[in-house]
């Protein structure tokens, strides 16, 4: 008996959901933490009084370390779990987030930014 193609489509769905569903995050952590920065540096200086260039040098640190960072997190993933350490980058991005959100110093929220580059570069490696 052959396979109709109606159940050939619903294996591979059920087969590559995963792919789609790190997609569908993938594009929403990177639009809410690295694209969105870009329109919300104005309204974050005029809110807290900031300077642009802090913002932005608090932005070029967390993108400097992730960088730096890259290879030990990939190496992280590799012996361990990569969901594990996906879903670990995600909670501690969350709380990052809230973090600078509430911040009311610009050294607290330098320091969130940092944080939040090795988060990136943990989320970035699980992709490959």
């Amino acid at each position: 008996m052959t396979a109709r193609p109606l159940d050939v489509t619903r294996a591979a769905a059920r087969q590559w959901w995963p792919v789609g569903l790190l997609g569908l995050s993938s594009v929403g952590a990177y639009g809410l933490v690295l694209y969105a920065y870009s329109a919300l540096i104005a309204p974050i200086g005029a809110d807290t009084g900031w300077s642009v260039g802090a913002l932005s040098g608090a932005f070029s640190l967390s993108m400097v370390l992730g960088g730096l960072g890259a290879a030990w997190t990939g190496r992280l993933v590799d012996r361990a779990n990569g969901r594990a350490v996906m879903l670990a980058a995600l909670a501690a991005g969350s709380v990052g987030l809230m973090v600078a959100a509430r911040a009311r110093s610009l050294e607290v929220f330098v320091l969130e930014r940092r944080g939040r580059g090795r988060r990136r570069r943990k989320a970035r490696r699980n992709t490959r």
